[in-house]
């Protein structure tokens, strides 16, 4: 699933289980090893770049910080 986050709400409780998760902002390429998903991960997260590219015209490319938004 691909699409533009246009805002951050504020964290909530997950409606399946209660807990409160981080937030872990990083680049499209590096989430799939951050996240463990493997060759699946990587085949996803570059359709998902095409996409982005192509109907949204967004920089997936540009290097971006990383860490932590609480």
């Amino acid at each position: 699933m691909t699409g533009v986050i246009e805002e951050f709400a504020q964290r909530a409780p997950d409606p399946g289980g209660g807990r409160v998760y981080r937030r872990l902002m990083t680049s499209l390429g590096t989430a799939p090893s951050v996240l463990g998903w493997g060759l699946a991960g990587v085949l996803q997260s570059r359709a998902a770049a095409r996409v982005a590219r192509r109907e949204w015209g967004l920089p997936v490319n540009a290097l971006a910080p990383e860490g932590y938004e609480d």
